[in-house]
Order: C-alpha cells, then sequence, then structure tokens
C-alpha cells in the first residue's frame, strides 16, 4: 500500500456498538505490516490506534471539521460527530478519547526514559497524539473557530483509563506532557497500594472548601460553581486525583505528597444529584 492510499475495509476491521451519545465501547483489530507505514515526510501511518472526538456545538458546526476528520483518518480510525446543544454561537467544545493497544505501563516506561509523549512505538503497536495535536492547532487557527475548545481527554489503555478534564484558565494539550509523565512517575504507588486493577484515574479533582460543600473531593463543575475559578491554574492538575478501581471504592490521591486521602470524590453528576436532594430537604423542612 502506498504512502497517502486510502485503507481498504480488508485491510481494517471495525466491530463497534452504538448509542444517542456515541460510540459506548468499540474494539478494533488490525492487519500490521510495517512495510505500509509511511518514511518520514510521509502522511499514512499503520493504523493501530483509535480516536473518536465528540463535539457539541450552537449556531451552525465547525468550519473546516470535515478536514479535520479526514486528516485523523489518515493516521487513526477516527470517528468525529457533532451533537447540537445549548451552547451560544461559535463556542464548541470538543471530547476526545484515544484507545490503544498497549498497556499504560508500558507507556510509563518510555515516558520515564525520556521518549516523546506524543509518538511511541513498539512491537507493532503505537501510542501517537502528535497527528491529533497537529490536526486540531490547524482547526483551531480557522479565524471562526477562535472559541474552539477541548472539555476532556480519555486515554484507554489496556490496562487502565486517564481522564483528564479541563480546567478553567489552562490550556489542556499546552499541560498533557506534563500531566502524562507525573502519572507515570505516581504509578508504582497508584497501582501498588491495592491488589484491585485501577480501572480510571481522574484528573484533577477538587477541594471544595466553601462553606456549604456536600463533599471534600469532587470535580469541578462548569456551570453555578461555588469554588472561585478564578484561583484554578495549570498548578490544579498536579494536586489531587481521582482513582477508581475495579472493586474497592474510589479514593482521592495527593499527588504531591504521592498518598491516598481515605475519602471517596464524587462526579459531577452526583454531585448535582447531592445538591438536588439537599435542596429538596430543605423545601420539605427537613433540614
Amino acid at each position: 500500500m502506498k504512502c497517502g492510499a486510502a485503507i481498504s475495509v480488508s485491510e481494517r476491521v471495525v466491530s463497534l456498538t452504538e448509542h444517542d451519545d456515541g460510540w459506548d465501547r468499540y474494539d478494533n483489530r488490525y492487519r500490521h505490516n510495517d512495510s505500509d507505514a509511511c518514511k518520514p515526510g510521509g502522511i499514512l501511518m499503520s493504523v493501530t490506534a483509535s480516536v473518536k472526538v465528540s463535539y457539541r456545538f450552537g449556531e451552525g458546526t465547525i468550519e473546516g471539521i470535515d478536514e479535520f476528520s479526514e486528516e485523523l483518518t489518515k493516521h487513526y480510525v477516527a470517528n468525529v460527530r457533532g451533537r447540537r446543544a445549548g451552547l451560544g454561537g461559535g463556542l464548541y467544545q470538543l471530547s476526545v478519547e484515544f484507545l490503544s493497544r498497549l498497556t499504560f505501563k508500558e507507556i510509563a516506561t518510555f515516558l520515564l526514559e525520556g521518549l516523546a509523549y506524543d509518538l511511541i512505538k513498539t512491537a507493532g503497536k503505537e501510542f501517537v497524539i502528535r497527528p491529533f495535536l497537529d490536526a486540531y492547532s490547524r482547526l483551531k487557527e480557522r479565524p471562526t473557530n477562535t472559541r474552539l475548545g477541548i472539555d476532556e481527554v480519555r486515554f484507554t489503555f489496556q490496562d487502565t483509563s486517564i481522564l483528564i478534564r479541563e480546567l478553567p484558565n489552562t490550556e489542556l494539550l499546552s499541560d498533557l506532557e506534563g500531566i502524562l509523565i507525573s502519572v507515570a512517575q505516581n504509578l508504582p504507588m497508584i497501582a501498588g497500594s491495592s491488589k484491585d486493577r485501577v480501572f480510571e484515574i481522574r484528573i484533577p479533582i477538587v477541594e471544595d472548601d466553601t462553606p456549604e460543600r456536600i463533599g471534600r473531593f469532587r470535580d469541578l463543575t462548569w456551570v453555578d460553581e461555588p469554588i472561585d475559578v478564578a484561583r484554578i491554574s495549570s498548578l490544579d492538575y498536579f494536586r489531587y486525583w481521582g482513582i477508581e478501581y475495579d472493586i474497592e471504592p474510589r479514593k482521592a490521591y495527593d499527588v504531591g505528597a504521592e498518598a491516598f486521602i481515605d475519602e471517596r470524590y464524587y462526579t459531577t453528576m452526583e454531585y448535582w444529584a447531592l445538591q438536588r436532594a439537599e435542596r429538596d430537604k430543605k423545601r420539605s423542612g427537613l433540614r
């Protein structure tokens, strides 16, 4: 197959389950042939990684989204889809998910050896983010896409998942390398503290110090957030993480202290549900 040629159905097999909000689960199997990979300067790589990009839009879709999607298909099994939502005109928020045939334990070894975080290849398997970063940069440079942003990036490896949600006053992609290296450095403590498998590492969670807090640790919300977000910075990616296991209760993790805090954390949806329950109690006079 020549560099730049399309990948035929016979060379790529994709099995997926689709729901209203996109792909809930998908499994990719590939015919890998190193001779098909492009030489330096080419545009097509052996496709052993997948990326899903979903976005919500207000008035009109994203300028250049079709070109962005086509560019991703040169490097990944890619799915790019949008859905109308109650956002202001020109405000677009992307959720990105990468699937890799590698374990994060393998990735961590390479990162701690100083390899580039965005292009790792080993034994016919790849962890490649650079093509996405380049395509996204070109998409964001378009004049009408000044309010384009990323809500979250999820990495699904063979052993665990890492979910990174963008914080106010930050550029998530600018901090991505530092975050992944920090996870690699903390992995022995996180994975070694329990016999249970780490299902997901959630980055970041915040400590709620407001007077009427429901729990100590939770996601930072994007609607009616009582915490003063003006004080949020990139440093908060490296303060507290949420660790979820297959069976054991989830825990907060103090990155600076390299230690667990024996308190659970709440996701955005859980926090909102608890807020509603508290409001209902007040209305009914139970509190």
